[in-house]
């Protein structure tokens, strides 16, 4: 086992109690799910470790927003997560009658595979 996925779901089998990644891929997807979803200073001891881009949810995402969340991934990521390269992000406005929501897509290689191109979507709701 690599690392746990979240949210914790209790399994009962003879490789742990919760479900974990058994690839480093997996294990790196689940890493940059849970870094866009932190907020800054919600983790002790590292105030500046996540995003926050909930504080965007109402806004109308245009073309500036997008370079500015964009940014803002890019410039958290390569100090946070060093082993991974930053291909390509999308931003894309899902917003509906209950309220703001946006998803974001990022397009990554881990720097040892640069190669195999892998993405992950996040829905900010």
């Amino acid at each position: 086992n690599i690392g746990i996925k979240l949210p914790l779901v209790n399994i009962k089998d003879s490789n742990g109690y919760f479900e974990s990644t058994s690839l480093t891929i997996d294990a790196v997807k689940e890493n940059i799910l849970n870094f866009v979803r932190t907020r800054k200073g919600e983790r002790v001891f590292h105030p500046d470790l996540g995003l926050g881009l909930d504080e965007f949810l109402f806004e109308n995402i245009n073309e500036d927003l997008s370079v500015i969340i964009k940014d803002s991934i890019v410039e958290s990521l390569k100090k946070w997560m060093p082993y991974i390269t930053i291909n390509n992000i999308i931003t894309t406005d899902v917003s509906d009658d209950l309220g703001g929501r946006f998803n974001v897509t990022i397009e990554f290689f881990m720097n040892n595979a640069p190669t195999s191109l892998e993405s992950v979507t996040v829905s900010i709701e």
